[in-house]
């Protein structure tokens, strides 16, 4: 923004909020300002790398290799294009990265916990499930999500209840409905 003041004068803030102010391009001056200095960033974390370091009194340097995630679409391509600008000798290829959630476990909460634990020291029979909410002490928000992951077939909760032999039952909806655990 100075280096534009510096050159257009010095702007109001209405002036510079204005999304009706466009550049040449045709696009929001503070739109074009992050970007650039995103752009002016990103070069300076390239060039911190061993590709500044001068080798030879052409300027030259050695070889670097970098690796860089930039967002999808517009924004990203903006920001390549910044760069191969302010670096032309800069050689660019694609990489393809296939992100797995194998390695991450998921968090159980600790009422899940709580629930499996109680049912795991329980004879068979029925259960009130108010009871038990009331027993474990998970709030009425918390409740709900673990109801709503006991009636999901997929879930580790829901897996791990029915391997124990418990299952949620839910007579009618709504006032006067009775939710009851069932363990085998």
């Amino acid at each position: 923004m100075m280096t534009y003041c510096a050159h257009k004068g010095l702007r109001s803030d209405d002036w510079v909020s204005s999304s009706d102010i466009r550049n040449s391009a045709g696009e929001d001056i503070l739109k074009t300002m992050e970007v650039k200095s995103m752009q002016t960033k990103v070069i300076q974390c390239i060039n911190r790398v061993r590709c500044r370091k001068v080798t030879d009194a052409l300027g030259n340097c050695d070889p670097t290799d970098i690796y860089i995630l930039l967002p999808k679409g517009k924004l990203g391509d903006k920001l390549l294009e910044g760069i191969k600008k302010e670096m032309p000798d800069i050689r660019t290829m694609d990489w393809n990265i296939k992100f797995t959630e194998a390695g991450r476990k998921k968090r159980s909460s600790k009422f899940e916990d709580s629930l499996i634990h109680y049912f795991a020291n329980m004879n068979a029979g029925q259960y009130l499930a108010k009871d038990i909410k009331t027993h474990i002490g998970v709030s009425t928000r918390q409740w709900k999500r673990l109801i709503e992951k006991l009636k999901d077939e997929t879930s580790e909760l829901f897996k791990s209840m029915k391997s124990s032999g418990v299952v949620l039952v839910q007579s009618l909806k709504g006032r006067g409905s009775t939710t009851i655990f069932v363990k085998a």
